[in-house]
Parts: structure tokens; C-alpha cells; sequence
């Protein structure tokens, strides 16, 4: 009797052994494959059922049965190669929110060759939003998590981007906080060449230093007059024309070319020829400007400038036939002028990712200029040219360097 009590106990112990053996891992990851193949449902459904499994326990906090369920969808849902059972940036956070920091390196150690986060699912596979929830899971439990990784025995180099990603996940969608950033290229500082380094820049942000130069086109017209003796003989009509403009700092440098048509307004003779009041005249006026911002708010450029310009008036021939001996160009000396232009800038851009390089911003103009004016052949023409432009610009700022 005791001879058979013995052998029942051994037998009960011996047949126990591989219950206890199992870890609570195994045993989710049995009990799953047991009930989903007494389901009769494919492999593809299977996959579609633990992901939602995956999202619901994330979702309600259940950490319990995160580690066999990863562990059943990578290593033992039977699946053809080409069925994506996971993204690599939903694995990691996942394999983060479980506490395997291990594997969760080796998945980040391996770049994908498609744009992180922000993959589309596959077509046979419904939007569950897996790596937001793992990401809102790790951000909730964002301390316990850094704990556990340091007291994770890893090289420097694992255990400095642990922290690191746990604090990307924990961030979610939002911009990167300052203190990320600084965590982030502090890493990117100590390991360039790292294996996880790929992550990080794809989220640091740098600092830009903007080059002091600036490149800029304008364009504008308005009203100008003609005082003093030239304004007896010519009348008033409007200037328009482009310029191109360049600074450095505060101070600026301004090509400007500008036209427009005029009318005599009694007879004048120069130099052998006569103007009547039926010729129709045309003028341009090139400057070469230099101005320096007085004001230099964000919104608000005020510069005056100061320079030298030419001046010239003749026959329009383009669409008025003119007898030769009348198709002269009058020239005017005094090539000073100066003024004042007041810029309204908007558009402006923040260069906070590395691959936005330029600085840009449109602006509206309004500018005012005088200059003296003395024909050449006929000293007793003098006069001044008044003007008021409205135009509007934009200009481009190049970055001198990026603060790393």
C-alpha cells in the first residue's frame, strides 16, 4: 500500500514538472494559441485579433499579458514572410512598454528603410492605432520604466539612448520639449556614430545661426513730381519699375531701375531741339542706394538710405513715331538723392527641422525719395523730383551655420 502511495506521489510530481517550468509568458502564449485554433480562423484573422488584444490591454492598463501576447505575434503566429506581423516602430514600443530593453535595441539597431513614425498600414490590416497606444502606455509609466532600464546593466552607449527613447515614446506627437532636445543632441554629441543615432535626428531640433547677409527683390510704383523750373515744363505721371537688394546686418545695398512716361508741357529747346506740348517723353531713373535700419523689429524695417542716381528723359518710340533731329536724350546731372523707405514685413518662417535651411519673409513698402535735378545742355532747366512708392518684396536669409 505505502509502495503504491509512493508511486502515485512521483507520478504526480514527474507530471507537474513542465506546469512549473513554464514562465507566465509561456503560459499566456499557450492559452491564446489554444483558443484561437480551436477557432478555426486564419492565420491573417488570428494576427488582426491579437493586435486588437495588444491595444485593448494597452489601452486599460493590463501589463500582464503584454509579454506573451508581443512574444505569440512574433515568434509563434503562423504567418507567411511577406505579412507584416509588425511595424518596426510599433515592435519597439512595444517591446519598451514590456520592459525588454534588449530586444527593443536590437529592433531600433536594424534602420527600416521607410520615414519613422508615420508608415501606412498594410491594406488587409484595419487601423489600430498600436504604437499611440504602446506611446501613451510608456508615457504613463515613463518613471517606472527609466528605473527599470537603469538598473539594466548596459554599455553606455544602449543605456544613455534607453533613456532617450523612453522619453521620445513618452512625448508622443507633440513638438520636442526643450529638455528632450537638449537630452537629444547630447546624445548625438557623445555617439554621432552610433547605430541608434538615425532616431534621434530625426527628431532633435538645432539651433540656427542666420548668416548676416540677405538677398531680396522688390517691386513697386507711385506718384512722382518735378519741382522748379522743370516742373513748369514737364507734367506729373506715375514711376514704377524692380529692384534687387542685398544687406548685411543692419545696414543695406539697393539696385533699383524704375520708368515711366511724362508729357511736355509747353515748348522746350535744348541743344537744337524742340519739344511741343503734343510729344509724348519717357524717363528712367537708376539707383544705387545704401540705407541702414534705424528700426529692426520682427514686423518693422525703417531705413533711411542715401546714393547716387541717373536720371534721362526722351521721346517715346514705341508706340509714337518721332522725327529724328527730336529723338534726343536729355540728361540730368546732381546724381545725390536720399529718402526714406519703411518695410512691413510677414511670412516670416522658423527654421526649426535641419532640412527647412532658408529664412523667408514678404514684405509691403512704403518709400519716399528726393533728388536734385540740372539738365546737362540747358543749365537754366533746374529743378528736384519728388516721389512716393507703395511695392512689395521678399527677401532670403541663408543660415551661417547650425549650433549642434
Amino acid at each position: 500500500m505505502l509502495f503504491r502511495l509512493f508511486c502515485l506521489g512521483m507520478c504526480a510530481c514527474l507530471g507537474l514538472q513542465p506546469c512549473l517550468a513554464q514562465t507566465p509568458v509561456d503560459t499566456v502564449a499557450r492559452q491564446l494559441d489554444d483558443q484561437l485554433r480551436q477557432l478555426r480562423i486564419s492565420p491573417l484573422t488570428r494576427l488582426v485579433q491579437v493586435r486588437e488584444a495588444l491595444a485593448q490591454d494597452l489601452k486599460l492598463n493590463r501589463p500582464a499579458r503584454l509579454p506573451g501576447l508581443l512574444r505569440y505575434l512574433l515568434t509563434q503566429l503562423p504567418l507567411p514572410d511577406s505579412v507584416e506581423r509588425l511595424r518596426p516602430y510599433e515592435q519597439w514600443a512595444l517591446q519598451t512598454a514590456t520592459g525588454n530593453f534588449a530586444a527593443a535595441l536590437r529592433t531600433v539597431a536594424q534602420p527600416p528603410t521607410r520615414n519613422y513614425p508615420h508608415w501606412r498600414l498594410p491594406p488587409s490590416l484595419p487601423p489600430d492605432d498600436l504604437y499611440d497606444l504602446a506611446a501613451a502606455y510608456v508615457a504613463r509609466h515613463a518613471d517606472s520604466l527609466a528605473r527599470a532600464a537603469r538598473a539594466t546593466r548596459f554599455p553606455a552607449e544602449d543605456s544613455a539612448f534607453v533613456q532617450v527613447h523612453i522619453g521620445l515614446l513618452a512625448n508622443g506627437r507633440r513638438p520636442v520639449s526643450d529638455e528632450l532636445n537638449e537630452q537629444l543632441r547630447a546624445f548625438l554629441k557623445r555617439y554621432p556614430k552610433s547605430a541608434y543615432a538615425y532616431v534621434a535626428r530625426r527628431f532633435v531640433r538645432y539651433e540656427v545661426v542666420p548668416s548676416p547677409f540677405t538677398l531680396g527683390l522688390q517691386s513697386g510704383g507711385g506718384p512722382m513730381f518735378f519741382g522748379g523750373a522743370l516742373g513748369r515744363f514737364l507734367g506729373t505721371e506715375g514711376l514704377y519699375g524692380l529692384g534687387l537688394e542685398g544687406s548685411w546686418r543692419r545696414w543695406q545695398l539697393t539696385l533699383n531701375t524704375r520708368a515711366g512716361t511724362t508729357y511736355a508741357q509747353t515748348t522746350y529747346q535744348f541743344d537744337g531741339t524742340t519739344w511741343t506740348p503734343d510729344l509724348y517723353l519717357e524717363y528712367a531713373m537708376r539707383e544705387l542706394l545704401v540705407g541702414y535700419r534705424v528700426l529692426n523689429f520682427p514686423r518693422l524695417r525703417v531705413i533711411p538710405y542715401v546714393g547716387l542716381a541717373s536720371f534721362s528723359i526722351r521721346p517715346e518710340t514705341e508706340h509714337h513715331q518721332v522725327a529724328p533731329d527730336l529723338d534726343r536724350t536729355l540728361r540730368f546731372g546732381r546724381p545725390l538723392t536720399a529718402g526714406v523707405s519703411a518695410d512691413f514685413k510677414f511670412g516670416l518662417h522658423a527654421n526649426t527641422p535641419p532640412a527647412e535651411l532658408n529664412d523667408a519673409a514678404g514684405f509691403v513698402r512704403l518709400r519716399a525719395g528726393w533728388r536734385s535735378l540740372a539738365a546737362t545742355p540747358a543749365p537754366s532747366t533746374m529743378g528736384s523730383l519728388l516721389y512716393a512708392e507703395l511695392g512689395a518684396g521678399f527677401f532670403l536669409r541663408l543660415p551661417d551655420h547650425y549650433k549642434k
